[in-house]
């Protein structure tokens, strides 16, 4: 009995097994043709018809405009095609429009939401302009849809794309007016052309948008040309942040670790010059002028590139900071320094705070960078100086603006070294006055080698110091001079302790020059007046002792010494219209011998139309020379 029963346990559990077995069977049969016959189906003329029907009606109403879809393919595992993708604007002109968009869909995990991934959107165009009562066309489109969406509270819709590759994307965002430069970007009129890039990851949610595209290529009809843009992004209730982005443009390559603006909302950016912070790091980066030109025309003919920049800013646009740690220029000129700007970008009333480290160029360089910049040649007695300083570097600081300003520097060249200070103040005046401003400065000349700089052999080195005190204004410069020269070498022959004073009346000189040591004992008092139509020179010279042995003048005698009192006053340009009077008396020579003296000599020139007249009068000779053309014939 037992074994019977047994038995017919082991025959009912049989059945019980065939029967699951089937029954699974069936069901993974189930969910694998499932798929696929829904697919065949779905590949119907008239389901695809009818899809295409319930989405291009469902998208209109919520667009409130035309919407139409050439095709439409529901793959297996969530993959969606679309061709012909097209959406209207209430001008009835064309907003956007997909040629071919493939994407996988799925839920976006823990929120409301879609995920498209592993897609590609090829041949779109999206065109945003402007309407005729001022609105830009996708605006009007959007605040439609989310009237009329059911979910447009805040953080309820959340969109993620991950890996998807777009290809030959066309944007325009035109408005109404255009500016139609002679060159360079019209920002009324962006044509963006053959755009790619590979959006490896993004994501939208709660109003965040975050991630990373790569391989971003796009050209400005203008012709501004970006090859590569990478990086990561992020924008959050008023922050944009923007890490490790390489941009690449035609002749530039920008690295960016960071670059972050940062506003309490996004309210502050109605004032961005005042209420956003600027913050950014730019490292081992060229930039060309070229490219900046498409955005600033008028850097155009700079042709300037600097490159092996390490540049980091901080602050907002009317007080910022910008610290130029290195960057290099030319051929093999280098600048590093620190600037403080306030109050841009009212260039007129904003100062500034210049740390200049260091400036290291050449005449090379330096004329490429003022010829670019000005479109002008450095006059060629700046060259050849330049030239002959060789190696030029330069630090300093400047504080200050157009109005007031103070600032230092130190020169040191191949040929000497120089220490400039000046400050620049206004003056309080009256109503009616023009405008003043005062100006000191100091130069404090180091050994500098005047024969190698200006390039002629009689001339050696030089120490002096030189100050100015004095007031600037449209009308010109005045003020008081002074100089010490330490030492001075001329014709081979050592000077020191060579003293100059003198005023400046804007082209008006007056000046006293006194020398008390050997080998030159004199004193010189003189103006030099350019105010009127004609100059106007008046000097007055005494040479108490002129060693001329050892000024290298004379080298035959042993001793040779001169004394005498000069005096000079003459109207005109040039030699061929020029009018006045040389006297020259008490004069002596001592030589090796004797001693030989002289009374008063006279040389008197006068000029009129076509003709020309000296008179030598003198103790031993008297003269008249008559001409009617000038004295060089």
């Amino acid at each position: 009995m037992v074994t019977f029963v047994s038995f017919m346990t082991v025959v009912e559990m049989r059945k019980v097994t065939k029967i699951l077995l089937k029954a699974l069977s069936v069901t993974l049969l189930f969910l694998i043709f499932s798929p696929i016959v829904l697919t065949l189906v779905v590949d119907l003329p008239s389901v695809q018809n009818f899809i295409v029907d319930r989405a291009t009606a469902i998208i209109s109403n919520k667009l409130g405009t035309t919407v139409s879809i050439d095709r439409i393919r529901l793959g297996l595992l969530g993959s969606l095609r679309v061709e012909g993708f097209y959406v209207e604007d209430f001008q009835q002109d064309t907003l956007l429009y997909v040629d071919k968009l493939k994407v996988y869909l799925s839920n976006f995990e823990g929120e409301k939401g879609i995920s498209l991934r592993n897609g590609s959107a090829k041949g779109s165009k999206l065109y945003i302009r402007e309407t005729p009562n001022g609105v830009m066309n996708i605006k009007e489109v959007v605040n439609t849809f989310v009237k009329r969406d059911s979910l447009r509270k805040k953080g309820d819709f959340a969109l993620k794309l991950k890996d998807v590759k777009v290809d030959d994307f066309n944007l325009i965002i035109e408005q109404d007016e255009h500016r139609e430069p002679s060159y360079g970007i019209d920002y009324g009129d962006l044509h963006f052309e053959n755009t790619s890039a590979y959006v490896e990851d993004f994501e939208l949610l709660r109003g965040q948008v975050k991630g990373r595209v790569r391989n971003f290529s796009t050209r400005e009809h203008s012709g501004f040309t970006v090859q590569n843009f990478t990086g990561y992004f992020l924008v959050d209730k008023g922050v944009v942040d923007l890490r490790d982005f390489e941009i690449m443009a035609e002749k530039s390559d920008i690295r960016l670790r960071s670059l972050v603006l940062k506003g309490d909302s996004w309210a502050s950016y109605k004032d961005f010059i005042h209420n956003v912070n600027i913050s950014g790091e730019v490292y081992d980066s060229s930039v060309s002028s070229d490219d900046v030109a498409h955005f600033a025309p008028k850097m155009l003919p700079w042709n300037l590139i600097v490159y092996g920049a390490n540049i980091s800013v901080d602050g907002t646009v009317d007080d910022l900071n910008v610290d130029v740690h290195e960057l290099e220029f030319g051929h093999n000129s280098l600048l590093s320094g620190k600037v403080h700007l306030r109050g841009l970008p009212d260039v007129q009333k904003s100062t500034m705070t210049l740390d200049l480290r260091n400036l290291d160029s050449d005449e090379m360089d330096l004329s490429m960078l003022f010829e670019g910049i000005t479109g002008k040649h450095l006059p060629t007695k700046v060259v050849s100086m330049a030239d002959a300083a060789g190696r030029i570097i330069a630090a300093g600081k400047f504080n200050g603006g157009f109005a007031a300003c103070n600032a230092n520097m130190l020169l040191t060249t191949d040929v000497g070294n120089v220490e400039l200070s000046a400050e620049r103040a206004p003056i309080k005046r009256e109503k009616g006055e023009v405008p003043k401003s005062s100006l000191n400065a100091v130069a404090d000349v180091r050994y500098v080698n005047l024969g190698e700089l200006l390039h002629n052999d009689i001339l050696g080195e030089t120490t002096a110091y030189v100050s100015f005190d004095g007031v600037t204004s449209k009308q010109g410069v005045s003020g008081d001079f002074a100089a010490r020269i330490g030492s001075m070498e001329f014709y081979g022959a050592d000077y020191e302790e060579v003293e100059v004073s003198g005023s400046l009346n804007r082209k008006s000189v007056t000046a006293t020059v006194t020398s008390e040591k050997a080998p030159f004992n004199m004193t010189l008092n003189g103006i030099a007046d350019f105010n009127s139509e004609q100059p106007v020179y008046d000097f007055r010279l005494n040479v108490r002792e002129a060693d001329l042995v050892a000024m290298n003048i004379n080298k035959r005698d042993s001793i040779s010494k001169l004394a005498f009192n000069a005096e000079m006053y003459a109207v005109g340009r040039t030699m061929d219209d020029i009018n006045g009077s040389l006297s020259i008396d008490g004069g002596r020579y001592y030589y090796n011998v004797d001693t030989l003296s002289t009374g008063v000599v006279r040389l008197v020139a006068r000029s009129s139309e076509g003709k020309r007249s000296l008179n030598l009068t003198s103790d031993f000779a008297d003269a008249t020379f008559t001409g009617p053309s000038s004295y060089s014939d």
